[in-house]
């Protein structure tokens, strides 16, 4: 329970139930247990640490209190809404200040995923954007979520341009809770980017409980990447994390790199990152992979401070034709001219 709502070694009115809480319990973090003098809380909800202070408490999970089982009340979190994409063109003429808008008003041509994408960033809410039937979009720049808790369910197929040069990613999750499912993605530079937008500059921003599952990424030079860079300064001072990340049973074919994460600035962390049950192809006979392994976690270039923590790697299938001699899986704190950082609990 946080300060904000349950003033600690006093009783808290939490929506008519009454619970004693010890003193000086923290904040907690989405998705973790906490366990005090007899006192278990479970399935703690996503960004109720940061979040209680402006909610309106209603869900019910269990609080247990020797022998005695109340019900705990938070997360105003409203149902997820659902957009329907419905045209395979990637075009932009529709009303989407707001998701309300977009589906009153979604265009001649139908409602667009860009367009989709779009409203969620402009009326940032909790969204599950999915496709009327199984859709083949051609794109020719990211599709870029910046305002959070939007889940992009398929079948659905995504293909970069041809002849656009430099090749465009896929998706550039730059928020927090956000999930992709069951999607394809044909060409991209890279599949996935976690990446924040900038300019401006981000200082001290956590972006929390991201999911890559179940796509299928070909063609790419890279697969899924978490590399936070900034074009204003080298390295910035930016103190940034990224909290909870979850790459699943994808499959990937690239000429590159399958899952990397990397970071190049000060302060940034990364702490708790899933990469589980993926299949990783990397290079091919006539083009062997020239540039890195299919996983690799490291802090590079001109990093000073940073910090990658909790890192699970487990079932994944590797298979790679290498140019060097790069191996399967890459862990390193000190590339380049990084000091000061450190990788800890891989």
């Amino acid at each position: 329970c946080c300060a904000q709502l349950c003033y600690c070694g006093a009783y808290g009115a939490v929506n008519r139930a009454l619970l004693h809480i010890p003193p000086f319990v923290p904040c907690v973090n989405s998705r973790r247990l906490l366990s005090l003098s007899g006192v278990t809380v479970v399935n703690i909800g996503n960004g109720f640490g940061a979040a209680c202070a402006a909610t309106r408490i209603r869900r019910a999970h269990i609080l247990t209190v020797t022998g005695f089982v109340l019900p705990l009340f938070f997360s105003d979190a409203r149902p997820a809404a659902t957009i329907v994409v419905t045209t395979a063109a990637d075009t932009v003429n529709a009303d989407f200040s707001s998701v309300a808008a977009l589906l009153a008003n979604p265009g001649p041509d139908g409602l667009s995923l860009r367009e989709a994408t779009e409203a969620t960033n402009n009326d940032p809410g909790s969204y599950t954007i999915r496709f009327s039937t199984p859709l083949t979009i051609t794109v020719s720049t990211a599709l870029v979520l910046r305002g959070g808790n939007v889940t992009i369910k398929g079948p659905a197929t995504l293909v970069a341009r041809s002849g656009v040069t430099p090749k465009p990613n896929g998706f550039q999750i730059a928020s927090s809770g956000n999930r992709l499912h069951a999607l394809t993605l044909e060409g991209f530079d890279s599949g996935v980017e976690i990446r924040p937008v900038s300019p401006p500059l981000p200082v001290g921003v956590t972006y929390a409980d991201n999911t890559v599952e179940r796509l299928t990424i070909r063609g790419a030079r890279h697969g899924v990447v978490l590399s936070p860079s900034y074009l204003e300064c080298d390295p910035c001072a930016t103190h940034n994390a990224w909290v909870n990340t979850t790459i699943t049973d994808n499959v990937i074919e690239a000429s590159q790199s399958g899952v990397h994460v990397t970071l190049t600035s000060v302060g940034d962390l990364v702490d708790g990152i899933t990469i589980t049950g993926n299949t990783l192809r990397i290079g091919t006979a006539a083009e062997p992979d020239a540039g890195g392994p299919p996983i690799q976690i490291d802090v590079a270039g001109n990093s000073i401070s940073t910090r990658i923590a909790n890192v699970l790697i487990a079932r994944n299938t590797l298979e790679t034709v290498q140019a060097g001699r790069d191996g399967a899986i890459i862990i390193a704190a000190g590339l380049q001219r990084a000091r000061a950082s450190v990788i800890e609990d891989a």
